[in-house]
C-alpha cells in the first residue's frame, strides 16, 4: 500500500476503499501503509517544490497520519486493525 499521496496514479479514495475491503477480509496484519514521500526527487526537475505541490499536493510526510488513518477509521477499519 505504497505511494499514498500520489493521487495521479491511484486516487486516495479508491485506495481507502480497497484497504477497507481487504481489512474486512482479514488481511490487515499483512498490509503496510507507506507514502514514499521524500525531501527531494528529480521527477519534477529544478522546480521541485512548486511542481510537486501542484501535481501531488498530498504527497508529504503527514498525509497518512492526518488523512489516510482517519479515512480508514471512517470506512470501518478498526483501531486494532490499524
Amino acid at each position: 500500500m505504497d505511494r499514498f499521496g500520489l493521487d495521479l496514479f491511484n486516487p486516495g479514495a479508491e485506495r481507502i476503499k480497497t484497504i477497507a475491503a481487504l481489512a474486512s477480509r482479514g488481511y490487515a496484519p499483512s498490509m503496510v501503509l507507506a507514502h514514499d514521500a521524500n525531501c527531494f526527487i528529480d521527477y519534477f526537475g529544478a522546480a521541485h517544490d512548486e511542481v510537486r505541490a501542484a501535481a501531488a499536493p498530498n504527497w508529504h510526510y503527514e498525509h497518512i497520519s492526518d488523512v489516510v488513518l482517519p479515512a480508514l477509521l471512517d470506512a470501518g477499519v478498526t483501531q486494532a486493525q490499524i
